[in-house]
């Protein structure tokens, strides 16, 4: 997720476009992070499809330890880091991808889940959407997930609500409500230990290869598929949002 000022947004996606156009480089990947201007390496991911797609490193810049550099910087802020199963998810499509620079970009990610500032299996949630309602004329998307230490609320399940608006034409913005009005009714109970820097939002699309078993993750509006498999036409098939809840890695379908 982008970082913002204001801590219930957990998805703005014309920042995101921005992040993108302010991203050429592998340095300036770097500088993003190390300015805050980034609190999620799922967005750092995203960023690095950007950057290989239209202006691929040369060996020297890969030599310069961009990982190495990347960890360093991480170590020292709140950013969250991406789960092994996102990581694979990409590395999958990506190995069915006609472009060249596939290679350079797999070896790069694959660095990543070695590197335990940047990956874990452990730290971070992935949870799929609830449900999808429209409250005063803004989507209203429910999401649920088991409680790491237990919960003795037993008429509803943990979890949280994120609303989306769109203040312009092509752009969303997503929050984290707090406001027990939007939690009445709706079956879930809100912990208050989850805050939206801690949180990042993204869409699973259909899976590539022979039996489709691995769907491809993309973040905001940009389908980065699209470009790096060419011949596809996946579609969407559901939201997510990968959340730091715990030390335990808990997952719901």
């Amino acid at each position: 997720m982008l970082k913002n000022k204001e801590t219930r947004v957990i998805l703005d996606t014309k920042k995101l476009k921005n992040l993108r156009g302010n991203c050429q480089t592998l340095k300036d990947v770097l500088d993003a992070v190390s300015n805050e201007q980034v609190s999620s390496m799922l967005v750092v991911v995203e960023t690095l499809l950007w950057v290989f797609l239209h202006d691929p490193p040369n060996g020297d810049e890969m030599e310069a330890s961009f990982i190495s550099k990347l960890s360093g910087i991480s170590s020292s802020k709140r950013i969250q880091k991406v789960p092994n199963q996102y990581l694979n998810m990409i590395i999958s499509a990506l190995d069915t991808s006609p472009l060249q620079q596939k290679e350079q970009l797999i070896q790069l990610l694959k660095k990543m889940k070695r590197n335990q500032n940047l990956s874990t299996n452990i730290h971070t949630v992935l949870i799929t959407k609830h449900e999808e309602k429209r409250v005063d004329n803004k989507k209203k998307h429910c999401f649920v997930f088991k409680h790491p230490q237990g919960c003795d609320i037993s008429d509803s399940e943990c979890g949280f609500i994120v609303k989306f608006r769109r203040p312009v034409r092509y752009y969303w913005i997503g929050e984290l409500s707090i406001d027990d009005k939007d939690y009445q009714d709706s079956g879930i109970h809100y912990h208050g230990f989850s805050s939206a820097q801690d949180i990042c939002t993204y869409r699973l699309f259909d899976g590539i290869g022979p039996d489709k078993g691995t769907p491809v993750p993309s973040i905001g509006h940009w389908k980065w598929f699209e470009k790096w498999l060419p011949e596809s036409d996946l579609k969407e098939k559901q939201k997510c949002l990968a959340i730091d809840i715990s030390d335990y890695l808990i997952a719901k379908c």
